[in-house]
C-alpha cells in the first residue's frame, strides 16, 4: 500500500508544473590578466586611418601621407614599420591584404552632380595600381566601412544584402543574394568570416566559396560577440568584455589591457597569438597601432555580468575596465544591450532580458525599475546595505533614495543625481504661500508665463490648504481665495532676458521662487545669483506629469540594480559600489554633471572647486543671466553652504494626480476670468473635498 501511495505521489508531483524559475548559477571564466600592450611607432609624415588587415606576418594599416593613400607595413615579429605608397587619394573605407596584392574601396565626391562614386582599386604589393572598376551601384546609399576580401584571384565584398565577387581581370561582377543580418564581416589572410543573424532568429558564421556563402560550423549559443575574427583554427569573439576564443575561455579582456573598447577603430589577430587593434586614444585624440600579447597564465574568475543601455554617461564600461583591472578574482563582463547615441536605440530587448531574467547580475537601464521591482525581478539593496559600512542609508543623500522606493525598500541607486524643484530664499523657506506672497514687490523673475508663476508658488504651497493625511481641505478659506488674487495680479510674462543690463546681476529682492535644477555647485551658485547672492533653500516636490500619484524630485540618466536572480549577489553588489565610487565617477567625467550619491564623493569634489575663479565671459551658456564674467569664489564657507543645501532639500509628500488635475483644471477657468477668486476656492474644494472622501 505504501508503495502504491508513493507512486500515486510522484505522479500526482509529474502533473504539476513548477511554479518556481530554474535557478543560475555562478559562472567562472578563465582569464589572463598579464597581456602587454606595446604601441607601434609610425613615421611622423603619416597619418592612420581607421582600417588595419592582416596577411600573413604582416599587418597593414591604412593612412594618408601628403594626400594620398598610403599602407603601412608592420611586421610582427620586429614590430618594424615601412610604408607603401599608392596613386590614391582620398580615405580608404575598406582594406584587404592578400598574398600578392591589395584590394582597396575609395569614395570620391563629384559636387557638381551631387553624387559620389566608390571604387574598387587592386593594387600590387608595391602599391600600384592593377585594375579598378566602379562599384557604386552595389554599394548602399549610406555607409561608413565595407571590408572587402581577396583571395589572389577575385576580390569579394557584402553590402545591402549580396555578395559581390569581382574578377579583375575579366573585369566582371557576380552577385549573390545574401538573406540575413550581417553583424559584422572580418578577413584573415584574404578569407572572410560573416556574422550573420539567420531569418530564423540564430546566428550562424559564414564564409564563401566561388562567390556563394559556406557556413562555417560554430557553437555560438553562449556568446553574444559583437564580431567574430579567426586565427588559425579558432574563432575569436569579440564584445566590450574582451575578445574570448569560443569554447576555450577569455583571451583577453580590454580592462586589464587598459583599453576603452568604444576607442577600438579595428583590429586583427595573428597566428603568433597577439591581438593588433586601432585604438582612438580618449586623452589625445590620436589613432594608435597597439600589440597586445599574452604574457602569463590564465587564472580562473567569477563572473558578473553586467546588462546596460548606454545613455552616454559611459558609467558601466568605464567602471568595469578600472575594476577588472584591480581584481583577482572577479571578472565584470559588460554587454550594451542598446545606446541612445544609435540611430535605432530601443529599450525593448533590454526589457526583454530583464523581464526574463535569465541573464544579467547587474542592470542599469534609465527607466522602469519600479515596474521591475513589483515583479520580483530586483535585488533588495537595502539588505545588502544595512550590513556595509560605506554604502548605506546613512552615507546616501537621503532625498535621492525615494525615487528608488517600493514600499519603503530601495531596489536600485544612481551614481549622480540632479535636484529639480523650486528655489527660494532660506530665510523664507518656513513662510506659509500667502507670507511669501506678501513678503517681496510682487513680481516674480525667472519664469516665462502666469502659468509657470502660479504652478510654482502653488506646487509651493498646496500643502497649506490640504491636511497632511489627506483627510480634509481648506481651499474655500479667504487666505487662499487672497493669494489667488495676488498671483493673479502678475503680469502675463516675466522674461529675465527682458530685463535691463544695466539690473544684472539681480541683487534684490524680488526674486520670490524660481524653477531650479542643481547637479553641480556651479548649478547652486547661479541659483544663488537669482536671490541675491543669499543663501538658497531648495524645496523640491514631485510631480504628477508622469500620471499616477506623482512623479519625482530626482532626475537621473543611469538606474543601477542587481537581479534577483542572480547567483553572486556580493560580487554584484560590490561591483554596483565601484559604481558609486569617486574614482568611476572621474573617469567617466560626469562629476559635474550631477550630484554624486555618495556624501563622502559629493564633498571630494566640492572640494576640488574650492578657489577663486569667473564665467566666461563670451559664454552663452548664461545667456540673459547676467552672469559672464563675474568673479566667482568659492571658499570653505560656500562649499559647506552647498553641501548643507543637499543634505536638507526635501521631497513634499506627493500631491495626488487628481489633485493636481483639478487644481490646473479650475485654476485655468480662474486665469481666463470666468470666475472670482472666492468661487474658484469654492469650486476647488468641492471637488477635492468630494475627491478626499472618495479616498476614504
Amino acid at each position: 500500500m505504501k508503495r502504491i501511495l508513493a507512486l500515486i505521489l510522484v505522479f500526482c508531483c509529474l502533473l504539476v508544473p513548477s511554479c518556481g524559475k530554474k535557478e543560475r548559477k555562478a559562472e567562472t571564466i578563465l582569464l589572463d590578466h598579464s597581456w602587454s600592450k606595446e604601441e607601434i611607432a609610425f613615421p611622423d609624415s603619416f597619418r592612420p586611418g581607421s582600417l588595419l588587415s592582416c596577411s600573413g606576418d604582416t599587418v597593414y594599416t591604412a593612412g594618408t601621407e601628403d594626400g594620398k593613400i598610403v599602407l603601412a607595413a608592420t611586421d610582427v615579429r620586429s614590430h618594424e614599420t615601412e610604408t607603401i605608397s599608392s596613386d590614391l587619394s582620398g580615405t580608404a573605407v575598406g582594406l584587404c591584404a592578400g598574398e600578392n596584392g591589395f584590394a582597396l574601396l575609395t569614395p570620391s565626391a563629384d559636387p557638381l552632380r551631387g553624387t559620389e562614386t566608390v571604387t574598387l582599386s587592386l593594387l600590387s604589393l608595391d602599391g600600384g595600381i592593377l585594375a579598378q572598376s566602379d562599384v557604386s551601384a552595389y554599394c548602399p546609399a549610406e555607409f561608413t566601412v565595407i571590408t572587402p576580401w581577396f583571395d589572389g584571384e577575385s576580390i569579394g565584398f557584402y553590402a545591402d544584402g549580396q555578395i559581390v565577387t569581382w574578377d579583375p581581370g575579366k573585369n566582371a561582377f557576380t552577385v549573390c543574394p545574401f538573406d540575413g543580418t550581417v553583424y559584422s564581416v572580418t578577413v584573415k589572410d584574404g578569407v572572410p568570416c560573416l556574422y550573420v543573424m539567420t531569418k530564423t532568429g540564430t546566428t550562424k558564421l559564414f564564409t564563401t566559396q566561388n562567390g556563394e556563402p559556406a557556413e562555417i560550423p560554430a557553437d555560438l549559443t553562449s556568446v553574444y560577440p559583437d564580431a567574430v575574427y579567426r586565427r588559425k583554427d579558432a574563432l575569436i569573439a569579440v564584445d566590450a568584455a574582451g575578445a574570448e576564443e569560443i569554447g576555450g575561455g577569455v583571451l583577453l579582456d580590454w580592462s586589464h589591457s587598459g583599453i576603452y573598447y568604444k576607442g577600438i577603430r579595428s583590429m586583427a589577430f595573428t597566428d603568433d597569438g597577439t591581438c593588433w587593434t586601432l585604438l582612438r586614444n580618449l586623452t589625445t585624440g590620436e589613432t594608435e597601432l597597439l600589440c597586445l600579447s599574452p604574457s602569463g597564465e590564465a587564472a580562473e574568475r567569477i563572473v558578473v555580468d553586467a546588462l546596460y543601455a548606454e545613455t552616454g554617461s559611459r558609467i558601466v564600461p568605464v567602471s568595469a575596465m578600472l575594476y577588472n583591472a584591480a581584481q583577482d578574482r572577479v571578472f565584470v563582463r559588460c554587454r550594451e544591450v542598446t545606446s541612445v547615441s544609435s540611430e535605432n536605440y530601443d529599450l525593448s530587448e533590454l526589457n526583454r532580458l530583464i523581464l526574463s531574467s535569465r541573464e544579467g547580475d547587474v542592470l542599469v537601464f534609465p527607466e522602469g525599475y519600479e515596474t521591475y521591482a513589483r515583479r520580483g525581478l530586483l535585488y533588495d539593496l537595502d539588505s545588502l546595505m544595512r550590513t556595509d559600512s560605506n554604502v548605506n542609508r546613512s552615507s546616501i543623500y537621503e532625498n535621492a533614495l525615494p525615487p528608488f522606493e517600493v514600499n519603503g525598500t530601495v531596489y536600485a541607486l544612481t551614481p549622480v543625481f540632479r535636484l529639480e524643484g523650486i528655489a527660494m530664499k532660506e530665510k523664507n523657506a518656513g513662510l506659509s504661500l500667502g507670507d511669501l506672497l506678501r513678503s517681496h514687490e510682487r513680481r516674480v523673475l525667472m519664469t516665462e508665463t502666469k502659468d509657470a508663476v502660479s504652478d510654482l508658488l502653488l506646487k509651493h504651497g498646496v500643502w497649506d490648504y490640504l491636511s497632511p493625511d489627506l483627510d480634509s481641505c481648506a481651499f474655500d478659506s479667504p487666505a487662499f481665495a487672497d493669494c489667488l488674487g495676488i498671483i493673479d495680479s502678475f503680469p502675463e510674462e516675466n522674461r529675465s532676458g527682458r530685463i535691463p543690463t544695466s539690473e544684472r546681476p539681480y541683487e534684490n529682492d524680488r526674486v520670490l521662487v524660481a524653477w531650479a535644477q542643481i547637479g553641480s555647485l556651479t548649478d547652486y551658485l547661479e541659483a544663488k545669483l537669482l536671490f541675491g547672492n543669499e543663501a538658497v533653500s531648495f524645496l523640491g516636490y514631485p510631480s504628477s506629469a508622469s500620471g499616477g500619484e506623482g512623479g519625482f524630485v530626482v532626475s537621473c540618466r543611469d538606474t543601477i540594480s542587481v537581479s534577483s536572480r542572480t547567483a553572486v549577489p556580493e560580487e554584484a553588489w560590490e561591483f554596483v559600489k565601484f559604481m558609486l565610487s569617486g574614482e568611476a565617477l572621474k573617469a567617466a567625467g560626469i562629476t559635474n554633471s550631477g550630484i554624486p550619491l555618495l556624501k563622502s564623493v559629493s564633498r571630494d569634489v566640492v572640494e576640488g572647486l574650492m578657489g577663486e575663479w569667473s564665467y566666461d565671459a563670451e559664454s552663452n551658456w548664461l545667456d540673459g543671466r547676467g552672469m559672464g564674467g563675474i568673479p566667482v569664489s568659492v571658499d570653505e564657507a560656500c562649499a559647506e553652504e552647498y553641501l548643507a543645501l543637499l543634505e536638507a532639500a526635501r521631497v513634499d509628500p506627493a500631491v495626488p494626480g487628481q489633485v493636481d488635475a483639478i487644481l490646473g483644471e479650475e485654476l485655468s477657468a480662474f486665469f481666463a476670468g470666468a470666475r472670482s477668486a472666492e468661487e474658484t476656492g469654492r469650486m476647488i474644494q468641492n471637488r477635492i473635498g468630494n475627491y478626499l472622501n472618495e479616498r476614504k
